[in-house]
């Protein structure tokens, strides 16, 4: 796999990310609902470049796995992005004097994340 594969792979999540950071904290400030859509909409982008991932691997003959194991690495991908989005929110938090989030807020939001890859999961049926 080379770095243009893998930035392409990654796409989404990226646009997903800077769009995020730019434009959407004052939506989220007067919509706390919308956090919620964005940890799904994470969560799915993050799982379609699982998905992406696999399929490059799968050309390289680096992986061959059944539709299980297939499943269970892109929703642990995603648990793993995930996690490390919550630590990047707690430390922009500390950064900037802000009041961290709550650990309800930190669940919910995996669990939104999680959720989104299950959702391209069972979609794609893990081809």
């Amino acid at each position: 796999m080379n770095v243009k594969q893998l930035f392409w792979a990654f796409r989404f999540p990226i646009l997903v990310f800077v769009v995020s950071e730019i434009a959407l904290d004052p939506i989220i400030v007067r919509l706390p609902w919308f956090d919620k859509v964005m940890h799904v909409l994470g969560g799915i982008v993050v799982a379609l470049s699982a998905v992406e991932l696999l399929a490059i691997w799968h050309e390289e003959k680096k992986f061959s796995g059944s539709a299980v194991v297939r499943f269970l690495f892109i929703v642990s991908f995603v648990a793993l992005i995930a996690v490390a989005w919550e630590w990047y929110e707690v430390l922009r938090a500390a950064l900037s004097n802000t009041l961290p989030n709550s650990l309800e807020d930190t669940l919910a939001d995996l669990a939104f994340g999680i959720g989104g890859a299950m959702t391209i999961g069972f979609w794609r049926r893990v081809r």
